[in-house]
């Protein structure tokens, strides 16, 4: 009988210490959909960039209105967190490349805007660097005083521009510029002829033996699992 109760007793004392955990995990869990509630909505938020020209910060305006003569045909979105190591690689790339494609065909505009999204070092200031260089009206850079995640500066970054075509480029460079005409080709035949709405995602599945011998053991765990679950929920080729 001593030794039942004492099973039990120590029972009731690990339930009594694992409950808290799990409770404060789900609460963990769930803060982004229980924020989602109280935020206010994404279009609302207002940023500022600074204009080259004037060197005063002016706002940026919202994808959603009439740009008129500051429109541009390509908006390239690019998301960045504590990327001063890696992000001078990508633009010194990318803009090379759009501005030979530019004085190929005049009426191929573009404009770069680079979000941070709370980095903690020196990735707006070497976004800035290249505002000066080419002018906020090809380069603009969104500081984001909080990290919201990469989805939250993509939607931030693509809710304020100017673009008819709207194209999130990571700021490591993991995929190539020069694929470019092939999404805007892909593009044109997906976009509906009624809305002109229409999406394009690229894929890197063919290099995927490459990219599994470089990546980490737990990041290939990661991919199959997300994998699974695009196949589960969404698309299934």
């Amino acid at each position: 009988m001593l030794f039942t109760s004492s099973y039990y007793l120590l029972g009731l004392c690990a339930l009594v210490l694992i409950l808290p955990v799990l409770a404060y995990l789900l609460w963990w869990f769930l803060t982004p959909i229980r924020q989602s509630f109280s935020n206010p909505p994404a279009h609302s938020y207002r940023h500022s960039y600074r204009n080259t020209t004037t060197n005063n910060d002016e706002n940026f305006p919202s994808v959603h209105h009439d740009h008129g003569d500051d429109a541009v045909y390509l908006s390239l979105i690019v998301p960045a967190y504590n990327e001063e190591d890696r992000m001078e690689v990508m633009l010194n790339e990318t803009l090379p490349y759009l501005e030979g494609k530019q004085k190929a065909n005049k009426e191929f505009t573009y404009e770069i805007i680079v979000v941070d999204d709370g980095s903690r070092d020196k990735t707006t200031e070497i976004a800035q660097k290249y505002a000066r260089e080419h002018g906020s009206d090809v380069f603009r850079v969104m500081t984001l005083k909080k990290n919201q995640g990469k989805g939250g500066a993509v939607q931030q970054g693509m809710l304020h521009a100017r673009g008819k075509y709207l194209l999130m480029v990571d700021a490591d460079g993991a995929t190539e510029i020069k694929d470019l005409d092939r999404l805007i080709e892909a593009m044109r035949v997906t976009e509906d002829s009624k809305t002109g709405y229409g999406i394009v995602v690229g894929s890197r599945a063919h290099l995927q033996e490459k990219a599994v011998a470089k990546r980490k053991w737990y990041r290939s765990i990661l991919m199959h699992g997300f994998h699974w679950l695009v196949y589960t929920l969404a698309v299934k080729s």
